[in-house]
This record gives structure tokens, sequence and C-alpha cells, in this order.
């Protein structure tokens, strides 16, 4: 009997044994599984899955990222050959409370019987229009008034003379300032600098935009007026006291010349022969021609000629607007001041978008008093209906010229 419960317990004892190997060799396996790469593991499977589905979603958000932005959308523009009045009410009998020059305008905000609400400037006004552009009809008046903008994105940035980086630095663009665009090519945008000045900056550092002109207000463009009505009456008071005392010193001389001349023999004034040497100074020319401008075109000839003769004497701003005159005159470039200025070709700094940046900024007095004089009739160069700046004459190329300040005016 003893035998037999000895094999019973020995079979029983190799039962156990067998079916513990049995359960430890498919753990085995399943931790070797678990360690080879080539297999995920049921966690790596779930990591998986997850990061497919934030895959998914991530590049679901790029592709709506990436999605082209029209950079028309919701914007309207002036297209006009003088100003645009910008009225508070959608109707031709409201006030006005500023205007749009050609190029100007604003964000869409609403639209009603043949009118158009927009935020410009600081302002909310409505726009007729019928004179007004939208959206890819927007596209060549922005290419031909440099709508186009280059917003630093940076700190300051260089500006180079070509598209590369071992070319050299003609200056800086300030951070977070923007530029009129005039051309764009693979990593590098072309802008305008300043009204002789333009470069390359890297594309990495800017963001390009459309930008209209903004609305000025009434109140602006008579405060800009005021002082330089103002600052013109100083001015006439300066000159007067001047020339008050220009002719007392004269009348001294005169008086001691006479005194002097007195003492002399007659013997001593029969020699015989003469010298004279002719001034080389051009003398200030009174033009018959008077526009009688409104007060927008007041402000924008103000602006273009702070843009053409910026930090010069008044004598530089108004040799300019006696110039822009004479065109108006000549009727060659159209028969208004704004046409005169936006003209093709003509004003680089009008056409590139640049002219923009002193109407948001407001003229100088100087710049005002010399626009308000030239208007007037006033001129100092004569008939001349070309210029350039002297940093890029060609003297011997013209017919006649006259340097004024930093300008060089000439015929052909």
């Amino acid at each position: 009997m003893m035998a037999i419960y000895f094999l019973i317990l020995f079979i029983v004892a190799g039962a156990a044994l067998l079916v513990f190997l049995c359960l430890s060799k498919p753990s085995d396996k399943k931790n070797k599984a678990g360690s080879d790469p080539s297999i995920a593991s049921s966690s790596t499977l779930k990591n998986s899955h997850q990061t497919g589905t934030d895959a998914k979603s991530t590049a679901k958000a790029k592709i709506k990222e990436e999605k082209p932005v029209d950079p028309y959308e919701n914007l309207a523009v002036a297209n006009v050959d003088d100003a645009l009045n910008l009225r508070e009410k959608p109707d031709t009998d409201a006030k006005v409370l500023g205007t749009c020059f050609r190029g100007g305008g604003g964000t869409i905000l609403k639209r009603k019987n043949g009118w158009t609400k927009i935020r410009s400037g600081g302002l909310e006004g409505w726009l007729k229009d019928d004179y007004l552009v939208f959206g890819d009809d927007i596209k060549p008046l922005a290419k031909e008034l440099g709508l186009y903008i280059a917003t630093v994105s940076t700190q300051t940035l260089h500006v180079r003379e070509e598209a590369s980086t071992d070319s050299a630095i003609v200056g800086l663009a300030a951070a977070e300032d923007y530029y009129p665009v005039l051309s764009q090519e693979t990593g590098w945008v072309k802008i305008q600098l300043s009204v002789d000045t333009s470069g390359y900056v890297s594309s990495d550092y800017v963001t390009i935009s459309v930008k209209p002109g903004r609305a000025i207000s009434i109140e602006a463009e008579m405060a800009a007026l005021e002082a330089a009505r103002q600052a013109a009456e100083e001015a006439e008071q300066a000159s007067r006291a001047a020339e008050e005392a220009q002719i007392a010193a004269a009348k001294s001389q005169a008086e001691a010349n006479a005194a002097k001349g007195s003492s002399q023999t007659s013997g001593k004034s029969g020699n015989s022969g003469s010298s004279s040497k002719k001034s080389t100074a051009a003398p200030a020319a009174k033009s018959s021609y008077v526009i009688s401008a409104s007060e927008s075109d007041v402000y924008l000839l103000s602006a273009c000629l702070t843009m053409e003769a910026n930090g010069g004497s008044y004598e530089s701003y108004l040799a300019v607007g006696s110039l822009i005159v004479n065109r108006v005159k000549s009727g060659k470039w159209g028969k208004s001041i704004s046409s005169v200025i936006y003209a093709d070709g003509q004003f680089p700094g009008a056409t590139s978008g640049l002219l923009d940046k002193y109407l948001d900024r407001g003229p100088s007095s100087t710049a005002t008093k010399a626009a308000k004089a030239a208007l007037a009739g006033e001129n100092q160069i004569g008939d001349y209906l070309y210029f350039t700046s002297t940093k890029s004459a060609n003297y011997d190329s013209y017919s006649s010229y006259q340097v004024v300040g930093g300008n060089c005016f000439y015929k052909k």
C-alpha cells in the first residue's frame, strides 16, 4: 500500500512540474515579444494609435494654417483721381468725417445701398461704392500704387544693396515698422527705405500684407493747416525784421561809402576799364500761375513735399512745390495736384506707397507753408519740369539746371 501511495504522489508531483513548465514557457515568449523593437506591445499600439490621431489633427491644423489667406478680403480701396469723402452716414448730404486719397481705404464693416462702411485711420465712415474697388479688383491698383508692405518682425534689420548676405548694407529697417514692397524673389524682399534709397531684406524676418492708405480726418487736415498758418506768420515776422535790419545796414554802408567817395580826387576816377562778375545764383522767379486748391490738395501736396525734401530748408520745399505747380500748368501729367503726384514714374514714393507714411504722420509745418506759397504763385525755379536728387544728377546731359537743397531741377 505504501508503494502505491508513493507512486501516486510521484505521479502528481510530476504532473504539477509539467504544468509549471508549460505555463512558464509562454510567459517568457511574451516578455521576449515585448522587448523586440519589431513587435509593438499593446501599450505601444495604444500610443501609436493616439499618435496617429494627434498627427491627423496636427495635419488638419497645418492644412488649415497653410490655407492661402486672401490679402484683399474685407478691404475697400479708393480709386479716384483726387480725394474721396468719408461720411458719417451713407448719404451724400451727410457730414464729412475725413478723406481718402487714391489708394486709401480700410477694413469693410458693412455694405448698404451702394455705400461701404470702413474703418481706417482711427475713423469709421461711409464711402460711395462707385469710387471703390474690392477683392481681386484691388490687385492692379495695389501694384500700381505700392500698397504691398513689408513689416519687420524682428529687431533692427539690415537692408542690403543686393539680394545676398555678402552685399553691402545700405541702411537699417526698424523693428515693427513697415516699408513699401518693390519686388520679391526667393528669400528676399526689395523695399523702399526712403525717397532715394531702396534695398533687400530677408523674407524670413518680414511679413507681407496689403495696406491701403489711411483716411485723414478733417480735424487732422485743419490742425496741419493751422500749424502751417501760424508758422508762416512767425516766419513772415522774422523775415520782415531781418529785411528791416538789412535795409538799415545797407543805408549805413551807403552813407559810409558816400563819405569816403567825396574825399577821393577826381583824377583817380579817370581810369578807364571796368569788370563785372556774373552771378551764378538763379534769380527767384515769380510765377503768375495760381492754383485754387482744396484743403485736401494742400494736405496732399504738403505731405509730398515733406517726403521729397524731408529735413531740407524752406527753399527746398518751395522748389519741389513750384515744380509740381509747373506740371499742373503744363497738363502733361494731368491737370490736378493729385494726378501729377500719382503720375506713373514721376514720384516713386507716391507709387511705391512711401507717401502713405507721410500722409499718416502728417506733413511738416514748413512743407505746408511752402505748399501754400507754391499754389499762390511763388516760384524760385522758373519753368523747370524735371528734377532728381543731386546724388543721381547727370549735369552734362542737361541743357540747363538749378540746384536747390538736395535736388537738381533741369531741362532736357
